[in-house]
């Protein structure tokens, strides 16, 4: 492959790159999806009748609000129990068994 044939080859790509992003850039701007936070707020509910698209997304929104929450608070209690045990596992290692750990590299 000689360098005219990468010219060529780099040049075709640009052009389908350029093609591709303005296709997302269309589909992006046309959408009604909603946009970084304020899903959160008024959720996707799909081919849903105004009515009760009105009552579901206030209600939709404050149940996925807590169910984040709770699987936050989840999260957090899980990885304070993991700390707790790595921080038991360290002290066993080092004062059962009188091994050092530490983060310096040996000389």
């Amino acid at each position: 492959m000689n360098w005219q044939e990468v010219r060529e080859h780099t040049q075709r790509l640009l052009v389908r790159l350029k093609a591709e992003a303005n296709t997302w850039r269309t589909a992006l701007a046309s959408g009604e999806t909603p946009q970084a936070l304020s899903a959160f707020v008024r959720p996707n509910l799909g081919p849903t009748p105004e009515p009760l698209r009105r009552l579901l997304e206030p209600v939709v929104a404050a149940a996925a609000a807590a169910v984040l929450v709770v699987l936050g608070g989840i999260g957090l209690f899980h990885f304070s129990i993991f700390f707790l045990v790595a921080a038991m596992i360290y002290a066993i290692i080092h004062y059962v068994f009188g091994i050092e750990l530490d983060l310096m590299v040996p000389a």
